[in-house]
C-alpha cells in the first residue's frame, strides 16, 4: 500500500473547495466571470489530473501482463464509471422528477476524462514493457506521434467521443504527474525558489495571453502546479489537518456535491450589481458574492462528506455507488 503524502492530500482538499466554491458562484449564483475563470477555474482540474498522474505511476509499474493490464483497466473502470452513471442516475431522477431519466451527472467530466488517460497509459506502457522499449527518448517520440495521431482525428474527423477533447486537454497534466512521481531531479528542480520565482511570473504572464488572445488551452495550469506544489511541500506543518482530511475524500465529494447545490439566480444581480462578466475584482463589493459562495460551499462539502460516510459504512452501498466489488 502507497504510503500517503500529507501534502498531496492538503492540496486536493483546497482544490476541492474551491471546486465546489467555483460552481456554487457559476451554477447556484449564477455569476459567470472571466476573471473566475483564469484565477481559478484554470487550475483546479488540472492539478486533480496532474495529482492522478502522480499516483497512478505506482499502479502503472504493476502491470506486468496482459492479465494485469485488463484487471488494472477493469478496476478503474468500476472506481470511476459506476459513480458516473448510478449518482448521475439518480441526480437526472431529482432534477426531472423520473426514474426513466437518463444519467447526466453535473460537473462529471472529470470521471470518464480520467478513465481515458489511465486507458492510454495503461495500454502505453504495457506496449512498452512487451516490446521492451526502455530509451526515454523512443518512449517520448512514441508518445507524440499518437498524441498528436489523436489530436489530429479531433480535428479532422470530429469523433463522437463522449469527452474526447476533455481527455486531449487533460493528457499533458496527466502526463506531467506521472514525470514528477516518476524523475527525482524533476521534484528537485521545480523546489528551487528562482524556478517558484518564474513560474509565478509565467503564470500571471499565461493568464494575460489566455484573456487577451482567447487560447482555449490552460497553459497557466503548469505554472500553477509548479507554485502550489511547491507551497504545500514547504509549508506542510503549517497548513490545517483539515485540508488533508478533506483531500483524503475529494472523490465522493466531487461525485456527489452536484446533487447539494441549491439554485439561487436572481442573487447575482444583488450580490453583483454591476457587468459580472468582466468586473469581479474591479466591482468594489467584490468580496461580498465570494464570502456567500463560501458560505453555502461549507454545507455542500459536509453533507457530500456525510453522504460518503453513510454509503462507506455499507458495503452494498459502496458496490452499487463506488463499483467496490470487495
Amino acid at each position: 500500500m502507497q504510503t500517503r503524502i500529507t501534502y498531496f492530500d492538503k492540496l486536493k482538499g483546497l482544490t476541492i473547495i474551491f471546486v465546489v466554491i467555483g460552481h456554487v458562484l457559476t451554477h447556484s449564483l449564477k455569476i459567470h466571470s472571466l476573471t473566475i475563470e483564469l484565477l481559478v477555474v484554470s487550475w483546479y482540474m488540472p492539478l486533480f489530473f496532474f495529482i492522478s498522474g502522480y499516483f497512478y505511476l505506482h499502479s502503472l509499474s504493476r502491470i506486468t501482463s496482459f492479465t494485469d493490464l485488463l484487471k488494472t483497466i477493469g478496476k478503474r473502470m468500476l472506481q470511476l464509471l459506476v459513480p458516473f452513471f448510478v449518482v448521475g442516475w439518480v441526480e437526472s431522477v431529482v432534477r426531472n422528477h423520473s426514474i426513466m431519466s437518463v444519467p447526466d451527472l453535473r460537473f462529471g467530466w472529470f470521471l470518464p476524462t480520467l478513465f481515458y488517460c489511465i486507458l492510454f497509459y495503461s495500454v502505453l506502457f504495457y506496449v512498452f514493457k512487451t516490446l521492451n522499449i526502455t530509451n526515454w527518448l523512443v518512449r517520448l517520440i512514441v508518445f507524440g506521434v499518437i498524441f498528436g495521431g489523436l489530436a489530429a482525428l479531433y480535428k479532422f474527423v470530429n469523433p463522437s467521443i463522449p469527452y474526447y477533447l476533455h481527455f486531449l486537454k487533460s493528457i499533458p497534466f496527466f502526463s506531467f504527474g506521472i514525470l514528477y512521481s516518476r524523475h527525482e531531479k524533476l521534484q528537485n528542480f521545480m523546489f528551487h525558489d528562482v524556478v517558484f520565482a518564474i513560474a509565478l511570473v509565467c503564470f500571471v504572464g499565461c493568464l494575460a495571453v489566455q484573456k487577451y488572445m482567447g487560447v482555449n488551452f490552460s497553459f497557466s495550469a503548469f505554472f500553477a502546479i509548479v507554485c502550489l506544489v511547491k507551497l504545500f511541500k514547504t509549508y506542510d506543518e503549517n497548513i490545517p489537518v483539515l485540508l488533508s482530511k478533506i483531500g483524503k475524500v475529494t472523490l465522493p465529494i466531487y461525485v456527489f456535491h452536484g446533487l447539494f447545490l441549491p439554485y439561487f439566480p436572481h442573487w447575482a444581480s444583488v450580490l453583483l450589481p454591476s457587468d459580472c462578466s468582466e468586473t469581479f475584482l474591479s466591482n468594489p463589493d467584490f468580496l461580498l458574492p465570494f464570502l456567500v459562495a463560501v458560505l453555502i460551499s461549507v454545507p455542500v462539502i459536509f453533507l457530500s462528506m456525510l453522504l460518503h460516510r453513510v454509503i462507506d459504512s455499507n458495503k452494498y452501498l459502496k458496490m452499487l455507488f463506488y463499483g467496490q466489488l470487495r
